[in-house]
């Protein structure tokens, strides 16, 4: 539900659902917001998720989360979900609630954050952009081992951070040293390019950042995807 409500949401905006078919998007609404807040079997409820979990289960559900309460008009429930991508990304001021694990690859543990902040090194190593959430999924070593979560772990914030670009909260990409640009980063220089369902992210680094970071594909992803044809 995390990676793929996002996806019905946009379908339904891009149809523009409620001037093509009125009766389906009520009927849509409802269920979307009884989706928001439904029970699951692991991690309650969507929105439960996006505040507790500071790994790619909690960026998915974070966006799809952000996309319904844009699509309901929900400003409260946006500006919430919105503040806890800015507590992943590092600002404590705005979001501290995650269940965080092993803290291995935090610099401040008693602060842990979703991004480590610019800057920051463990042994002499430069781990500046790196998401200890992800990176904990193997044994600690320095470099670090391959890790394919800290693509799937960006799919979901960068999918948020565009939603709010778009919806107003105009320096989402800024946010804590530029954030997700630096988690981008970090993956290069370990090596890590981007591949299969994650190429879709880097066009849309690209625009945000006015980079041009290596553009290898851009088709379905996790979550979204499609940027060649939306931000190439």
């Amino acid at each position: 539900m995390g990676r793929e409500l996002i996806g019905y949401v946009l379908a339904a905006d891009i149809v523009q659902l409620k001037t093509v078919d009125a009766d389906l998007d009520a009927k849509w609404r409802v269920k979307l917001a009884a989706l928001l807040t439904y029970k699951t079997s692991q991690a309650g409820s969507l929105i439960d998720c996006s505040l507790d979990r500071p790994n790619n289960w909690g960026g998915h559900s974070r966006a799809s989360w952000l996309a319904g309460a844009l699509y309901l008009g929900d400003k409260a429930g946006a500006d919430r979900a919105v503040a806890t991508l800015r507590g992943w990304m590092g600002d404590w001021d705005a979001y501290n609630g995650f269940e965080y694990g092993d803290l291995a690859w935090q610099i401040d543990k008693s602060k842990p954050v979703g991004v480590l902040p610019k800057g920051a090194k463990i042994q002499g190593y430069d781990v500046d952009g790196g998401q200890p959430e992800e990176l904990r999924r193997v044994s600690f070593r320095i470099p670090p081992s391959n890790v394919v979560y800290t693509w799937e772990g960006l799919q979901g914030p960068i999918a948020a951070a565009e939603l709010a670009y778009r919806a107003g909260y105009s320096d989402i990409w800024d946010c804590c040293d530029k954030a997700l640009l630096r988690a981008v980063q970090f993956n290069y220089r370990q090596g890590w390019a981007a591949e299969g369902d994650d190429k879709w992210i880097i066009p849309i680094i690209n625009r945000a950042y006015g980079v041009s970071l290596p553009v290898t594909g851009g088709g379905a992803g996790k979550n979204v995807g499609w940027s060649l044809w939306t931000h190439q």
